[in-house]
Order: C-alpha cells, then structure tokens, then sequence
C-alpha cells in the first residue's frame, strides 16, 4: 500500500505524462516496428521460396524418380501417391502400373524439378528413399497431376498436408473413370 507521501509525489508526475501526450510516440513506435518485422519477414520468405531445379536422371515408375542432388543421385517417392506397380522381379505388372509408368515418364524424364518435403512426414520412407512432393518448373505440381488424372491413388498411410485434397481429386477422377479408375478394380 502506498503511503501518503508516495501518493503526493507519483500523482503529479502521471499528470505531466498524460496519455494523450504519449499516444503518438507509442502509435509512431508500433508502425515503425511492424515495417521493420513485416520486410525482415518478407525478406527472408522470399529467400526461402527461391527454389533450386534438379535434373530428374530416372523414373523408375509412377511415383518413384531419381535426382541428381548436388552430385549425389537420390531416390524420390512421391508424397501422398501410389501408382500401380510394374512387373518387376517375380511379380506381374498391376493393372495400369504400365501406364502411370509411361506418364510420369513423359512428365518427368529429364526435366528439372523443384523439390518440397511435408512437415507432417518423415525425410525418407522404410526404403530410404526422399518423400517429396516434386514441382516442375512451370509450377505443376506431380504428385497431384498424376491422382487428379487416375494415374494414382492416394496414399493416405500416414497424415500429409494436402491428404485432403488429394482425396477429393482422387474421388472426382473415379467419378469420371479417368484412368486407372476406368480399367481396373480398385
């Protein structure tokens, strides 16, 4: 509790330093740091959006590249997508494996492709292999170009930023029967 002789001095002193006065240092204040914060921020998001290309060398499927990363080749599965399998090994090709095959091919085969990991999934799949999502340099995004286009499903076995509208383009391509979902049964 405040003694009256307190009182008697810091009364005068918060009447000398109104508010009223105070408002335009604190309103010039506020703007000043919020321009300062908003283009350190756009500064540094710009840097952060400048993507790098890399050379796909190989397409193994339809949802698994090689990459050429700074010397080092590196197998790329695709985040959120599962193409039918071609025949390999002891195994028969599934049905339209051949096709999403060919597609991604003709997507992907030389080109140069932006790579972009999910915050909701692992760096690398049980097989070591980059889960990317794989950009090319006109903006299309793969991954979703080969669901919305029935040349995959999606692959919904763990969460990922775009599983819900990669479940919508994958139901809108079965309604229409596009691809894969107009010759087989899945």
């Amino acid at each position: 509790m405040l003694r009256k002789k307190e009182v008697k001095i810091i009364k005068p002193f918060l009447l000398k330093f109104k508010l009223n006065k105070f408002f335009p240092f604190l309103f010039l204040f506020v703007i000043g740091l919020t321009t300062v914060l908003s283009y350190f921020l756009s500064h540094q998001l710009t840097a952060q959006k400048t993507p790098v290309f890399h050379k796909v060398v190989h397409v193994l499927d339809g949802d698994t590249i090689e990459v050429d990363l700074n010397g080092q080749i590196e197998r790329i599965r695709l985040i959120g997508i599962d193409a039918p399998e071609i025949a390999h090994l002891e195994k028969e090709a599934e049905c339209f494996g051949d096709e999403a095959t060919q597609k991604a091919k003709e997507l992907l085969a030389d080109e140069n492709v932006f790579l972009v990991s999910d915050p909701l999934c692992s760096d690398k799949d049980q097989y070591d292999r980059l889960l990317r999502y794989v950009y090319l340099e006109d903006g299309t995004l793969i991954n979703q170009f080969l669901i919305e286009e029935g040349y995959a499903l999606n692959y919904a076995y763990k969460p990922f930023q775009l599983m819900e509208q990669f479940d919508s383009l994958e139901k809108q391509a079965k309604q229409v029967h596009l691809g894969l979902w107009g010759k087989c049964d899945f």
